[in-house]
C-alpha cells in the first residue's frame, strides 16, 4: 500500500469510530441506556471479529476485508470468523478469488440498489471460506453460470430471498 492509501484507509477508520461515538452520545444523551448498551455490544463484538481476522495471519485478505465497503459502493460486508486456521499460505488466493467474484456480481448488480455481502470463514480441520450475496440481482441465470464456471469455487447456490436472491458460494484453498 502507498502512504496515501493508508492514510485513507486510516481517515476511514477514524470516521467510522466517530460515527459510532455520536451515536452513542446522542443515546445517552437522550436517557436510552438500554440502546447505548446495545450498540456497545455491537461495538465490542465487531472489534473482537475483527481481532479474529488479524489472526488468521492473511494480510492481504484481511485488509480486502477492511477496506471492502469503501471500495465497493452497492455491496455492504459483514463477516464472522468461526476458524482459528492460518491462512497465510492462502493469502494471495482468497484475496484474488473475492475479489473475482466480486467483479462478477458487479456486472449484474443495480447501481441504485444496496447488496448485503456476508463473509464466513470456518472449518475445524480445514478452512472453508463461504461468501453470500443477497439483493436485487438480475440476469440471475447467467450470474450463476458464471459463477460455476469459476474454478476455485464450489457449491454455487442461489435461493429466493425477501431482496431477491441470495447467491452462496464455498471458495476453494488449495491443498499446501
Amino acid at each position: 500500500m502507498k502512504v496515501n492509501e493508508v492514510t485513507n484507509l486510516l481517515s476511514h477508520y477514524r470516521h467510522d469510530w466517530m460515527n459510532q461515538l455520536q451515536i452513542l452520545h446522542g443515546y445517552a444523551s437522550m436517557g436510552k441506556m438500554e440502546k447505548v448498551q446495545e450498540k456497545l455490544q455491537d461495538i465490542i463484538q465487531g472489534s473482537q471479529e475483527e481481532s479474529k481476522l488479524m489472526k488468521l495471519q492473511s494480510p492481504h485478505f484481511a485488509l480486502w476485508v477492511i477496506r471492502f465497503n469503501t471500495q465497493y459502493d452497492q455491496f455492504r460486508l459483514t463477516y464472522t470468523i468461526q476458524s482459528h486456521h492460518n491462512l497465510e499460505q492462502h493469502d494471495q488466493e482468497l484475496l484474488l478469488n473475492c475479489q473475482n467474484v466480486m467483479n462478477i456480481f458487479e456486472d449484474y448488480i443495480n447501481p441504485l440498489k444496496l447488496y448485503m455481502v456476508t463473509l464466513v470463514v470456518s472449518g475445524q480441520d480445514k478452512p472453508e471460506v463461504t461468501l453470500s450475496v443477497d439483493g436485487d440481482l438480475d440476469k440471475n441465470k447467467d450470474l450463476l453460470e458464471r459463477l460455476e464456471d469459476q474454478s476455485y469455487r464450489k457449491d454455487v447456490q442461489a435461493v429466493e430471498s425477501e431482496n431477491g436472491h441470495t447467491y452462496t458460494m464455498k471458495l476453494l484453498l488449495n491443498e499446501r
